[in-house]
């Protein structure tokens, strides 16, 4: 949902938050960013210097939003440091 917001302007992610609360899922987890990225990169939706990320327009609405992976490099580091 935080790429989602960042991205599209999806504001219902304290909605989705708390929905996911209600049935005692985890909602947050400690990741390696630098990690996250490079196995990111050699995933299938990956291609030259950008990857087909699924984002949230709405809920219920998802769209492929072509990426740049330099972007996507910033936006985990963001992510980790919040």
């Amino acid at each position: 949902c935080a790429f989602s917001a960042r991205l599209t302007g999806f504001g219902e992610t304290g909605r989705v938050v708390q929905l996911i609360e209600q049935y005692g899922l985890p909602v947050r987890f400690a990741y390696d960013a630098k990690e996250a990225f490079e196995t990111m990169t050699v995933d299938k939706k990956a291609s030259g210097k950008t990857i087909n990320y699924v984002l949230l327009e709405a809920i219920g609405k998802g769209i492929i939003y072509p990426l740049e992976l330099r972007k996507l490099n910033q936006l985990l580091g963001k992510l980790t440091s919040v």
